[in-house]
């Protein structure tokens, strides 16, 4: 079943015009008619028009009933009609009834088709917009609650401190009064020197507690050496447990965005302890890849639906959220967590601008994209992986999908720093980084099982070395049961018109203009940039009307 056609609703009175906009639009369009003030006060509550089209030289005050329009549908994208030829009073038309744009009659095919387009984006941006401020107040809503926690956590405190200053006053009375009876002690010592005896077995009492304490320092110099070896121990553990169940790579991942990211910062510049940071997180930065289903594990972010947008940053951010609350993990969770954050402000979850974001997540975001994009299986091949449980890539197509990595990286530069990218295709010009060479040989991908519990016990079990070693419990636990694991996906084929291909779908042959030219091929993964493309190109009439695709749903 298609998708409903978005409504626009048009308000006037003249046959012939109705009759041009309706030809014109009715395509792509459901047209609701208002032919009078009555008609539009009698509309439906359930008219959730995209764009309105009003004639503000109705007989009945259609600079009213455009004002009325804005006010009953406020998302509604508003245009006026007139056919008045002074662009001043037309503008200031406008800008009296609030709308959007205007029409100058007599109408024509063009001008109306070019008004609902910019129309159109519009609305659609609006939608855009009012997504990310919802992100944002959920933001803000869990910041109030987490400020909230902490002024009672500070309330606690300060009890806790008002306690001890009791104690403490009760302490220093009990100091005094033991002063005293020391006192009197050593007034009886001086006296009485038949105590000699018990004064040797004071001094040998002291020479243990001096040998005890002499074995708790040399425990604490151990526990020292431990907690600076530590993090570095258990982010390599949880490394090689990642890395040994990745799933749908033809080449290691970890490994691979390792040895790029290791070279990117060579070329850098980077200092020792930059460089240790950098490597750590990059060790982990996939971590929250395991709690993603398969449909969201094969897929940019960037180009899902939005409900799978919002659910995949939902997994990321409370995992990293999870692992924040470890200490001696906080400096590389704060680098991943902005891995997926763009340059010019429009990457996720928190939208940062340039100098917000930290180098070392753009050299960790460039790498990590580049491996996805020619070694991870894609839809096509997931299926067959699925099914066959095995799958190959072929030299040419390894090649095929390097190439194109590297033309999306350079299509978005202005998600990353000019000299970031610029070391990471310097690196690749100059095949001096092995990673970044594509493999010269057929690829091979196998089934393979993931043992859920065996990882959850791993990495509790580290987690529980932790809290052993700084004494005191750790705020996080790894549960399989939490986590959306047991998601798979299914392609679903169906034929679609043009104006409903979505980012994520796949073509299942090659979409080609009416002449016979190919401009997508077969078994190709529809982005964004592609769906417009093919989209503009059945505007103009280049291409046909409806292709094949295949549609991702979860199962």
């Amino acid at each position: 079943m298609g998708m409903e056609k978005p409504e626009v609703l048009l308000v006037h009175d003249n046959a012939a015009d109705i009759e041009l906009i309706k030809s014109t639009i009715s395509a792509l369009y459901k047209v609701v008619v208002a032919k009078s003030a009555e008609d539009v006060a009698q509309l439906p509550k359930s008219l959730t028009p995209i764009i309105s089209i009003c004639n503000v030289g109705f007989k009945e005050a259609g600079g009213l009933l455009v004002q009325k329009l804005i006010k009953d549908y406020p998302t509604t994208i508003h245009v006026i009609l007139t056919d008045m030829s002074d662009t001043q009073k037309v503008v200031a038309a406008v800008q009296a009834t609030k709308a959007f744009m205007y029409l100058n009659k007599p109408l024509n095919s063009l001008n109306i088709f070019q008004a609902i387009v910019v129309c159109t984006d519009k609305h659609k941006q609006n939608v855009t917009k009012n997504i990310h401020q919802n992100i944002i107040k959920e933001d803000l809503v869990s910041i109030e609650r987490q400020l909230e926690e902490a002024k009672e956590k500070e309330e606690l405190l300060q009890k806790k401190l008002e306690e001890v200053e009791v104690v403490k006053e009760d302490l220093m009375v009990k100091i005094e009064e033991s002063k005293k009876i020391e006192y009197e002690l050593n007034s009886q010592i001086s006296s009485i020197s038949t105590q000699n005896k018990g004064l040797h077995q004071t001094i040998d009492a002291i020479s243990a507690e001096n040998t005890n304490l002499s074995r708790k320092n040399e425990d604490y110099s151990q526990l020292v050496t431990r907690l600076q070896v530590f993090p570095h121990q258990l982010i390599s553990t949880l490394s090689d447990i990642l890395e040994e169940h990745e799933q749908f790579y033809f080449l290691s991942h970890i490994t691979s965005v390792r040895e790029i990211v290791t070279a990117m910062a060579k070329e850098l510049g980077f200092e020792s302890d930059d460089m240790k940071g950098l490597l750590m997180a990059t060790m982990m930065h996939n971590i929250y890849e395991f709690n993603l289903p398969d449909v969201l594990k094969l897929a940019v972010p960037y180009y899902l639906e939005e409900n799978l947008m919002l659910r995949y940053f939902r997994i990321f951010n409370r995992t990293i959220n999870k692992l924040g609350n470890i200490e001696y993990l906080q400096p590389y969770v704060n680098i991943i967590s902005q891995m997926w954050e763009h340059e010019d402000g429009s990457g996720f979850p928190k939208k940062l601008l340039g100098n917000q974001i930290d180098i070392k997540a753009q050299i960790i975001s460039i790498a990590n994209l580049y491996h996805n994009f020619v070694y991870r299986a894609h839809p096509a091949q997931y299926k067959l992986f699925t099914t066959k449980k095995l799958v190959t890539q072929s030299v040419v197509e390894t090649q095929h999908r390097h190439k194109e990595a590297l033309k999306i990286l350079q299509r978005h530069r202005r998600w990353f720093a000019t000299n970031v990218l610029q070391t990471f295709l310097d690196l690749e010009k100059d095949r001096t980084c092995p990673a970044l060479m594509p493999k010269n040989h057929e690829l091979i991908l196998r089934l393979k099982y993931i043992d859920v519990e065996f990882v959850e016990s791993e990495i509790n079990h580290h987690l529980e070395e932790i809290a052993y070693i700084i004494g005191k419990p750790v705020d996080y636990k790894f549960d399989s049961s939490e986590h959306d694991i047991q998601d798979d996906i299914k392609f679903v084929p169906q034929v679609m018109p043009i104006s409903k291909i979505k980012a994520g779908m796949m073509s299942i042959g090659p979409i080609k203009t009416l002449n016979g030219i190919e401009v997508v091929p077969a078994r190709t993964v529809i982005s964004k940039e592609i769906a417009t493309k093919i989209n503009q190109m059945a505007g103009k009439n280049i291409i046909e009307e409806e292709i094949k695709v295949e549609i991702p749903i979860m199962i």
